[in-house]
Formats: structure tokens, C-alpha cells, sequence
């Protein structure tokens, strides 16, 4: 990345910060529910 496109830079890694943290919480969130849903289906 060149350094004139500094600031535009910084502000697309904060919302890669961003992206990657909302993108963990949701395979954790479908992670669960799919352990949930095999418990459901093993009763």
C-alpha cells in the first residue's frame, strides 16, 4: 500500500477489525446452534 493512502488505509483496516470480530461472533452463534440442533436431534 502506498503512503499517500495512509489514512484511507488505516480506516479500511479498522473496518476489517470490524468485519473480522462480526464474522467470528457469527460462526460462534452458528457453531452453537448447530451443536444445538444435533442434541435436538439425538433425543
Amino acid at each position: 500500500m502506498s503512503k499517500k493512502n495512509r489514512s484511507r488505509g488505516e480506516k479500511c483496516d479498522v473496518e476489517m477489525e470490524a468485519f473480522q470480530a462480526a464474522n467470528e461472533e457469527l460462526r460462534a452463534k452458528l457453531t452453537q446452534i448447530q451443536i444445538d440442533y444435533q442434541q435436538e436431534k439425538n433425543k
